[in-house]
């Protein structure tokens, strides 16, 4: 275990400094971006304190009296699935690469903007904090996912050659050092690396409208169109389990364990039942 640390240590010393920096921007665009609350009288103005609920209960209302673009959605993200698949072989090392730290900036941006709204006192109540350690714990997660995309702990022998290889020859250089029996373990490392990039799309369209949300309602403005946008992906409290099934299962599949399990652990597991079933335990 130690020598994994060690190994990866130039990784996760830059993932902390971006984790820093994203941070120190957020607390800089809370501060630049943040309204003013109303005024009431002369000299006198009122913030709202602003909880966890109170998004949740108006991202609510948002969705009851908006009209979903579902069709436009599943389009654009069918043509994001189609070409982020087609450059992945060609482009590997620097896709994961880009989603590891701009997953870490992302979250660290929020992270930063919901510390300055709490410290100033916009935000209120233990739930902020559940949830800003709830964001701690998936940055630590899909570190690990993505480390797992890197380096998989069951993969074909030349996977970790596969970007120099279509590089050089395209796809049809593939054939020469891959069976065809390989071909279901890409599928379904693809389909990891794509369960990853939803994941993370789902947690910033959520925090995003948390934060924005959250800073509009503590002043007394009306929803912005970003607010109005996002709002079918704050379902705050249901979004922890959902986030967090999608990141084990994402990691399980770039890193081949769920190919392995399917494969090797649950057929034996079936035949011990059978077994059981039909001859009992003696």
């Amino acid at each position: 275990m130690l020598e994994v640390i060690i190994s990866k240590q130039v990784d996760i010393y830059i993932a902390i400094a971006t984790s820093i920096f994203g941070a120190v921007l957020g607390l800089m665009l809370s501060k630049v971006f943040s309204s003013e609350p109303k005024n009431v009288g002369v000299g006198t103005s009122i913030t709202q304190v602003v909880t966890i609920n109170t998004i949740n209960n108006n991202a609510s209302e948002i969705r009851k009296h908006t009209q979903q673009e579902t069709e436009v959605f599943m389009f654009l993200g069918g043509v994001f699935v189609f070409v982020g698949l087609t450059l992945y072989g060609f482009f590997r090392t620097a896709i994961l690469t880009s989603l590891l730290y701009g997953g870490f900036f992302l979250l660290s941006v929020w992270i930063g903007a919901v510390l300055r709204s709490m410290v100033s006192g916009r935000f209120k109540g233990i739930a902020w904090s559940i949830y800003l350690l709830y964001v701690i714990a998936f940055m630590i997660m899909y570190f690990i996912a993505i480390d797992l995309a890197f380096n998989p702990l069951h993969a074909p022998d030349n996977f970790q050659y596969v970007e120099k290889i279509i590089n050089q020859a395209g796809w049809s250089g593939l054939e020469r050092s891959f069976i065809i029996d390989d071909l279901l373990w890409f599928v379904v490392h693809l389909c990891g690396v794509c369960a990853l990039i939803f994941t993370l799309w789902q947690i910033t369209m959520s925090l995003l409208h948390i934060i924005v949300a959250g800073n509009s309602i503590s002043s007394g403005n009306p929803d912005s169109w970003i607010v109005r946008k996002t709002a079918k992906y704050c379902t705050p409290w249901s979004n922890i389990i959902f986030f967090t099934l999608f990141i084990l299962f994402g990691g399980a599949m770039v890193s081949g364990i769920f190919l392995h399990w399917v494969q090797h652990e649950i057929p034996i597991i079936l035949k011990e039942l059978m077994n059981i079933v039909l001859y009992g335990r003696g």
